[in-house]
C-alpha cells in the first residue's frame, strides 16, 4: 500500500536536494556571474515550485488520509508541518481539516458575519490614515474589539498593518471553511463551473476562427491563436479551482458522483459531469492503520 507519508518524504527529499544544489550554484554565481549558472538556478527554482504545486494537489487528492494522519498520529502530523522543505505547503492546506458542519441558516449567518468583519477591517485603515510613530492601540480596541489578540499596547503603523493583514487572512480561511461546507459549497461550485463553461465555449469559437484565418495572413492567424490560448488558459484555470474545491469536500463530491446524472439520456448537469472526472483517494481505515504502524516501526529502527 502506498502511503501519503512516503510520498511526502520523497517530496521533501526532492526539494531538499535542489535547495542544496541551488546554494552551490549561488556560491559559484557570486564568484563568476556566469549567466549559464543563473539559468541553472532558475531551472531549479522552477522545479521546486512545480513540486510544491504537485504536493498541494496530492494533499487534496488524499485529504481523507491527511485527516486520518492528524487524528491517529498527531505527533507525526506536526513533524511534517514543521518540515523545512514541505511544512509550509502542508500548513497552507491543514486548515481544510477543520471544516465545520453547520445548519444552512447558521452557515449563511456565519458567512455574513465574516464579510462584515472584513468590511470593518477596511475601516481600521481609514481610521489610522495619517498616523505615524508609536500608536496606542487601546482606543483602537475599544472601537474595533475584534482586533483583540492581534494588537496590544503601543505599536508602529507597520506592525498594526501586518496584524490587520494576518487577521484578514484568518477571516478569509474561516470564510472558505464555511463556504465549502455541505450547506454552501454548491454556490462557489456552480460559479466556477459557469466560468469554465464560458471559456470552453470561447475556446471552441477560437478554434473555428483559427480555421477560418488560415491562409488569410499572419496577423489574422496570430490573433486567432492568441484568443485560443487565452481561452484554453482561463478554462484550465477555472477547472483547476473547481477540482480543488470539490476535493476539499470529499463528502459532497461523493454525493455528486453517486447521482450519476451524467449517464442520463435526459441530459446531464455540467457540474455533476465534471465531478465524474475528479477522483479523490480514499483509505480503508483498518488496513491503513496497520500499514502505518508497520511503516512507523520501520522508521524507528533506522
Amino acid at each position: 500500500m502506498e502511503l501519503l507519508i512516503d510520498y511526502l518524504e520523497d517530496a521533501a527529499t526532492y526539494i531538499r536536494e535542489r535547495k542544496v544544489q541551488l546554494r552551490k550554484f549561488d556560491t559559484q554565481y557570486r564568484k563568476t556571474f556566469d549567466e549559464d549558472i543563473k539559468k541553472e538556478m532558475h531551472a531549479l527554482e522552477t522545479e521546486m515550485m512545480k513540486k510544491r504545486k504537485e504536493v498541494t494537489y496530492e494533499l487534496l487528492l488524499n485529504l481523507d488520509e491527511f485527516q486520518s494522519l492528524k487524528r491517529y498520529f498527531p505527533e507525526l502530523f506536526e513533524a511534517f508541518l514543521e518540515d523545512p522543505d514541505i511544512g509550509e505547503v502542508l500548513a497552507k492546506k491543514s486548515w481544510l481539516l477543520e471544516r465545520p458542519n453547520l445548519p444552512p441558516k447558521m452557515a449563511a449567518d456565519k458567512l455574513g458575519q465574516i464579510q462584515k468583519w472584513r468590511e470593518r477591517l477596511k475601516d481600521v485603515g481609514i481610521h489610522l490614515k495619517g498616523k505615524g510613530g508609536l500608536i496606542d492601540t487601546g482606543p483602537l480596541l475599544e472601537r474595533y474589539p475584534f482586533l483583540e489578540g492581534y494588537v496590544s499596547g503601543k505599536m508602529t503603523r507597520d506592525d498594526i498593518d501586518l496584524a490587520i493583514k494576518k487577521l484578514d487572512q484568518s477571516l478569509i480561511r474561516e470564510g472558505w471553511l464555511v463556504l465549502i461546507s455541505d450547506e454552501l459549497i454548491e454556490i462557489p461550485a456552480k460559479k466556477f463551473m459557469t466560468e469554465a463553461l464560458k471559456y470552453s465555449y470561447e475556446e471552441t469559437k477560437a478554434r473555428t476562427d483559427m480555421e477560418k484565418a488560415r491562409g488569410r495572413g499572419t496577423t489574422a492567424e496570430v490573433g486567432a491563436l492568441r484568443r485560443l490560448e487565452k481561452a484554453q488558459k482561463r478554462r484550465a484555470h477555472y477547472e483547476n479551482i473547481l477540482s480543488q474545491l470539490l476535493l476539499a469536500n470529499p463528502g459532497y463530491l461523493r454525493r455528486l458522483k453517486a447521482s450519476k446524472q451524467w449517464l442520463s439520456r435526459k441530459g446531464s448537469n455540467s457540474l455533476v459531469k465534471f465531478a465524474s472526472t475528479v477522483t479523490p483517494h480514499m483509505i480503508k481505515e483498518m488496513s491503513w492503520l496497520k500499514e502505518m504502524e508497520r511503516r512507523i516501526a520501520q522508521m524507528e529502527k533506522k
